[in-house]
């Protein structure tokens, strides 16, 4: 009973629906049922960002470069919801950091929209940087978009202080 997937049964049947337009698990119906669409977004990975996070993820932080949340596992997934331009490409900002481990490690980190690979970038383990990658507009869709982290072997946890996307 106390096991996942956990939703509000009185939801039903608008629950049900949101699960089978979006994709999404029933149990996001709660948290993301009544956000908004929009042309942008600039998210930074504070205490509430955990309602976007589908898997992967583990607690949130606070290090010098602010409030963060570490990637458990690869690939750690997170859904954010868009209705991007059609006839733009679209721009993903990351600012994040690797965790520092012995022996030092800049771990590879593939960015990936809707199953489609859009980009990798090497973590700085030292202090927050951010990286831009540019992505064609066919990888988004317009609804809720799902962006996973998939960290090269072996895993190095991941800190996300902020990921931003709009069209260029």
């Amino acid at each position: 009973v106390t096991k996942p997937p956990f939703f509000y049964p009185f939801a039903f049947p608008a629950n049900v629906l949101f699960a089978w337009r979006t994709g999404l698990p029933i149990d996001r119906y709660d948290l993301l049922g009544p956000a908004t669409l929009g042309s942008e977004i600039d998210l930074k990975l504070e205490g509430n960002a955990g309602r976007f996070f589908l898997e992967g993820w583990g607690a949130p932080i606070t290090l010098e470069g602010g409030s963060a949340w570490w990637t458990a596992s690869s690939p750690a997934t997170l859904t954010l919801p868009l209705t991007l331009r059609a006839d733009r490409p679209i721009r993903v900002e990351i600012e994040s950091r690797a965790r520092l481990v012995e022996p030092v490690r800049r771990p590879t980190i593939t960015v990936v929209v809707n199953n489609r690979a859009i980009g990798s970038f090497a973590a700085d383990p030292d202090k927050p940087s951010t990286v831009t990658i540019s992505s064609p507009r066919d990888v988004w869709i317009n609804g809720f978009n799902r962006v996973s982290f998939v960290s090269d072997d072996p895993f190095v946890p991941l800190a996300v202080h902020r990921i931003s996307i709009r069209s260029e």
